[in-house]
């Protein structure tokens, strides 16, 4: 597998429901339908794809709990009103189950883009581990991984793309 690498990237990402939570990895997928029923309830719009990142992984009882965040992307003109008053949107805030995230900027970091199927992505972090043990970086941030494309039953899940971003610092 060869993934091209970019040093000194650096994403923003605005308007994001997110939820944050330990979760079993067989539970994963329910929290993105609950996500997407939230977002169906209160009209909101996706407007780009998910961004998951593991914070921890615990090993309980032969299971992998994830210490997981989900952002998704939303419209939030004439939406989130019964919130807060959209004019005055704060940096966070709670929103039913999950918070309402302004903007998440991160910088100072690598970025690579994985194309294929989602089960080869350790493949993807062990290559971009090594690039940060060879240059000498430590990280600064878990990998985000940026959901680019969704499969349709008409596609194959190797069409999927999903943009890998990491924050990064010298070690030297």
């Amino acid at each position: 597998m060869k993934i091209e690498i970019k040093e000194n990237a650096e994403i923003k990402l605005e308007n994001l429901l997110s939820c944050r939570k330990e979760v079993y990895e067989v539970e994963v997928n329910k929290e993105f339908a609950n996500m997407t029923a939230f977002i169906k309830k209160n009209k909101l719009n996706q407007h780009g794809g998910i961004i998951t990142t593991v914070h921890n992984i615990y090993d309980e009882n032969e299971k992998k709990l994830l210490d997981i965040e989900i952002l998704i992307p939303v419209d939030i003109k004439n939406s989130l009103h019964k919130y807060k008053n959209s004019n005055q949107l704060e940096k966070s805030f709670n929103v039913g189950d999950y918070k309402f995230v302004k903007s998440l900027h991160l910088e100072n970091g690598l970025y690579a883009t994985h194309k294929g199927n989602p089960e080869l992505l350790n493949t993807a972090y062990d290559i971009l581990n090594q690039y940060i043990k060879e240059n000498s970086l430590k990280t600064t941030t878990p990998i985000y991984n940026i959901y680019r494309n969704k499969i349709t039953s008409s596609q194959s899940i190797d069409d999927l793309i999903i943009d890998l971003f990491i924050g990064v610092q010298s070690i030297k």
